[in-house]
């Protein structure tokens, strides 16, 4: 009888732990918001824009951060067509260097609402669209989420669609 009391006092401390995990990673989705914009800038050529916005005492890592340990923004197009401009993205403003105690070295961490412009070369045929991705780390929650959304090509106009912010799969709770 003992037993049953222990395994069952054990069950329920397992389901709220679990339901406590849960919620926080819920109440995480509105750590940051993002918006997107593209514009053409000549013949096959585009800017996107993402403009991240963090929630107070958010931050996250820069894409021009040396580091190697924490992960970066970074933005992937699923489709071969498409090429990055070297040197084609810019961070306004410009994050600045600091010393991270936990791994002892220099990062850009993003601590301010901030803009990204990747350009890149694209020749969209017809009414097309591509799958993309931009993914970032936000902290000190320590989540990692994956933006997942569309570039369209319609009718000779290109723009953003499906916006969908979900954590990692390759998250652990």
């Amino acid at each position: 009888m003992m037993s049953k009391k222990v395994i069952l006092s054990l069950c329920c401390m397992y389901c709220f732990v679990c339901l406590a995990q849960q919620k926080s990673v819920e109440t995480d989705k509105n750590l940051f918001d993002i918006t997107f914009d593209v514009q053409a800038v000549a013949v096959d050529k585009f800017s996107l824009t993402f403009a991240l916005e963090l929630a107070e005492g958010q931050y996250t890592i820069s894409p021009f951060s040396e580091d190697g340990f924490y992960l970066p923004i970074t933005i992937s197009w699923l489709s071969p067509d498409v090429y990055f401009v070297p040197g084609g993205l810019e961070e306004t403003p410009r994050s600045v260097y600091e010393f991270d105690m936990i791994i002892e070295k220099q990062v850009r961490f993003v601590k301010e609402n901030t803009t990204y412009t990747q350009y890149f070369d694209w020749t969209p045929r017809g009414d097309t669209y591509m799958k993309c991705m931009v993914e970032l780390l936000v902290e000190p929650s320590c989540i990692p989420y994956d933006v997942h959304f569309d570039l369209v090509s319609k009718n000779g106009e290109v723009s953003v669609n499906n916006i969908t912010i979900i954590v990692s799969p390759e998250y652990k709770l």
